[in-house]
């Protein structure tokens, strides 16, 4: 083999083998408890510093995508427990975090931006059909549901599209599937198939944790009166709104 060539593949492998190590660093890093909890905390100082709102979404970019890839699947059913279900005042009022760790496993903020009743019935019916939600039997599941006046509203094409939030990530992922008439499913895959969709979808909502931190992004919109200046790149939100996806206004009040 000429040198030159050699050369090549020497640099092919040593970058290859670069690569995968900062592949299996990133995967660590996405699922790693310990870095979830430094994250919040150092986040909640400063929100805290600067009057915000402040929501733990462990290493997410997003509270419902915490729901979705790291509460759900890590769900004990077997033994009941309480669950909150309603839209953004949910997500914000239902805080468990702090709570200690048992509880913390009996008690659950099953909210999401934009929910209307509709909605709300469809992810139940997703938990007890895919998730084995209702394993411990109805006597030992109790439920609370959170609402706002406006949830009761089709908010599709309200606040800046909020109640467009539930369909657009199911459907974004790639790992659900959302019809506005069957329903909540799971697409049909082999386990390596999701197994790597979840991996991506870890991934690239911790780089987003990552950005927001960086940058302090909000989670949550500040309590002070400045935030009635609409996003520079984004639509017209009104001042309980923030951006949470590329276009789109996800109310928070």
């Amino acid at each position: 083999m000429p040198d030159t060539d050699r050369t090549h593949c020497t640099v092919s492998l040593l970058l290859l083998a670069v690569c995968g190590m900062l592949c299996a660093a990133m995967d660590v890093a996405a699922r790693s408890q310990r870095l979830a909890i430094w994250l919040d905390d150092r986040a909640a100082v400063e929100y805290e510093r600067q009057n915000r709102a402040f929501l733990r979404t462990r290493n997410y970019g997003d509270f419902f995508e915490t729901l979705m890839l790291d509460e759900l699947p890590h769900a004990d059913y077997s033994r009941g427990g309480a669950y909150v279900m309603g839209s953004s005042n949910v997500v914000f009022c239902a805080e468990f975090g702090d709570l200690p760790t048992e509880p913390r496993k009996l008690i659950h903020n099953y909210g999401f931006p934009g929910a209307d009743a509709l909605e709300m019935l469809q992810f139940v019916q997703y938990l007890t059909d895919h998730e084995g939600w209702l394993r411990a039997g109805g006597d030992k599941t109790a439920v609370l549901i959170g609402l706002n006046y406006k949830d009761m509203l089709d908010t599709t094409a309200q606040f800046g599209g909020a109640g467009d939030f539930f369909p657009a990530y199911l459907n974004g992922s790639g790992l659900f599937q959302y019809d506005p008439k069957q329903g909540v499913s799971l697409p049909p895959m082999s386990p390596w198939e999701r197994s790597l969709l979840i991996r991506r979808n870890q991934w690239r909502s911790f780089a987003i944790r990552l950005e927001r931190r960086s940058t302090l992004r909000p989670s949550a919109p500040a309590r002070s009166a400045n935030l009635s200046k609409p996003p520079a790149n984004g639509p017209n939100c009104s001042d309980c709104s923030i951006t949470s996806r590329p276009g789109m206004c996800v109310r928070h009040c």
